[in-house]
């Protein structure tokens, strides 16, 4: 389980950069916003990547209580 959440942090991070260096090549083809845009795609990929890291230990630490238990 812990190699598949790992797998979706890096794709999203990945994809969030692509997204953002393709909207940044759409709005301004002549200038460097694109890399802007690829690294707010990049720090939004990070942030729900280690959202959704931190949601599922949280979610499997209650789940080893509750079976101790």
């Amino acid at each position: 389980m812990t190699y598949m959440i790992v797998m979706q942090l890096i794709f999203t991070v990945i994809g969030l950069a692509i997204l953002g260096y393709y909207i940044g090549i759409k709005t301004d083809p002549d200038g460097n916003r694109y890399i802007v845009y690829t690294a707010i795609g990049l720090a939004v990929g990070v942030l729900v990547g280690f959202m959704t890291l931190y949601q599922w230990m949280k979610s499997e630490a209650r789940y080893e209580r509750r079976i101790r238990h």
